[in-house]
């Protein structure tokens, strides 16, 4: 019997998110590997450059700390992810508030008895 692993499902919805991105951003560029994929929250607009790959800046210095301390991943994260810049397509990190969270994701149910 296959024991369920989120990491494994969050992975999946990661490959099919950069899949849609592909279609809708030809050269788009990845963090690599792919198992940041499941960081992948969308794609940012911006006025007069070409849309770009948005992450989830959070998810993503916690896939880092799967193989350092959180420290080391903070670290790692602020010299040779934010400081590598790609050019023009460059990934974008977005840090969630808690307030978003709070609204949207943590409590569907009374949004949706709010009318």
């Amino acid at each position: 019997m296959n024991k369920f692993d989120p990491k494994d499902e969050a992975l999946n919805e990661g490959l099919a998110m950069r899949e849609r991105i592909i279609d809708e951003i030809e050269s788009a560029i990845f963090l690599e590997p792919n198992t940041f994929d499941e960081a992948i929250i969308g794609v940012a607009y911006r006025f007069g450059i070409d849309p770009v790959v948005a992450y989830d800046r959070t998810i993503v210095i916690d896939i880092l700390a799967r193989e350092m301390t959180r420290e080391e991943a903070e670290e790692f994260f602020e010299f040779n992810t934010i400081g590598a810049w790609m050019g023009d397509l460059t990934p974008v990190f977005i840090e969630i508030t808690q307030t978003k969270l709070d609204k949207f994701i943590l409590q569907p149910k009374e949004r949706n008895h709010e009318s």
